[in-house]
């Protein structure tokens, strides 16, 4: 199969210039004469002139001349079909045999990798049973070499053990025969220094062994007897002393009891014998600052006397609104204030203990800061 081309293009013609110089001479008389000078141009057989004055005067224009060049261009490619042909039945042959090649070498590679990985299995576990035989028979020999050094320091051991028996031995003899000579010395600077003691201890025991063994022994049992009447005597009159003061202390237990039952008595409210009637409760309420801004809330009063519907009244009052501020009257607040003054002073001048103090001191500042 065979194709046509045809394409067009503009040449520039080259240009030939030729450039004739103006002139002036002048004669014998004084005339001036002069001649004008040219520039010719040449291109394509033909030529274009331009005077050239004296002055520098002369015309001028612009030449350009182009030429189109046509050419047509016939291709054969039959040669180049046929060769195609051909090229893609070798190139069909070829693939064919490098599939062929290709399964060929993958049984290869497979088969001689099988080989080579039986072999390298078979090397790496002899490598490795060699090894371990190495190290088992290296560390026999360390075992045995540290085993014969470890009976020769337990010998060593047991001669130093041995040797500083005997210097202990030695030792704790030679201290002892000190300290008993200490103890004798001391003995006898101590006998020197209470001498007058000892001979009045072993005169009173003379005295003493004479008394017995002589006829004063029944005047020692009538001291003994009288000795024994006034012991029992003081010991009646201690248990008399500690009787009285066991009664002195259950009777002010009692009276204090007895105070207290009143006063709670006087506190709380035993019963409600009236619907109409308006009773007033001392309720204390506090608020506790917990971590994560958690705020605990709690009130305490007397709930063991009170109906269920009252306690959850109050309950109701209280924590229904919890951001509720109790505001005091300020005569309330000063008698309050006041109560609370005196109350700590009587607690710091009863305060002994740098506990109490320390107590006694974060309630002021809890109260009046």
């Amino acid at each position: 199969m065979s194709y046509k081309r045809r394409f067009s293009k503009k040449f520039d013609v080259p240009l030939s210039v030729s450039i004739s110089s103006p002139s002036a001479s002048a004669s014998q008389d004084g005339r001036l004469s002069t001649s004008s000078g040219r520039v010719t141009v040449y291109y394509d057989g033909r030529s274009h002139s331009f005077p050239i004055g004296v002055n520098s005067g002369g015309g001028g224009g612009d030449l350009s001349y182009t030429e189109t060049v046509d050419v047509e261009i016939e291709v054969d490619t039959d040669p180049f079909d046929d060769s195609i042909h051909n090229c893609n039945n070798q190139v069909n042959l070829l693939t064919g045999s490098v599939a062929a090649t290709e399964t060929a070498q993958v049984a290869s590679i497979e088969e001689n990798s099988k080989k080579v990985a039986k072999t390298i299995i078979t090397g790496f576990f002899k490598n490795v049973q060699a090894d371990i035989s190495g190290q088992i028979l290296q560390l026999g020999q360390k075992v045995e070499s540290r085993l014969m050094h470890l009976r020769e320091q337990s010998k060593t051991l047991l001669a130093k053990k041995a040797q500083m028996e005997n210097d202990y031995q030695r030792t704790r003899a030679r201290y002892m025969k000190i300290i008993e000579d200490l103890n004798h010395e001391l003995e006898h600077r101590i006998r020197a220094l209470d001498e007058p003691i000892f001979k009045m201890v072993s005169t009173v025991e003379g005295e003493s062994e004479r008394m017995i063994n002589a006829d004063f022994a029944e005047i020692a049992s009538v001291i003994a007897k009288e000795n024994t009447a006034l012991s029992a005597q003081i010991g009646a009159a201690m248990t008399k002393k500690r009787a009285k003061q066991a009664i002195s202390q259950a009777t002010e237990f009692l009276r204090i009891q007895k105070m207290t039952d009143m006063a709670i008595d006087r506190s709380t409210i035993s019963e409600l014998r009236a619907e109409s009637a308006e009773w007033f409760l001392p309720v204390c309420f506090f608020e506790a600052s917990e971590e994560k801004g958690l705020v605990k809330q709690d009130c305490t009063y007397d709930k063991e006397h009170l109906p269920k519907e009252v306690v959850k009244k109050v309950n109701d009052i209280i924590f229904s609104d919890p951001h509720r501020k109790v505001e005091m009257l300020p005569v309330e607040r000063d008698n309050v204030e006041k109560f609370l003054s005196a109350s700590i002073q009587e607690a710091a001048q009863s305060s002994t203990t740098p506990h109490d103090i320390r107590v006694v001191n974060t309630i002021s500042k809890l109260i009046f800061e």
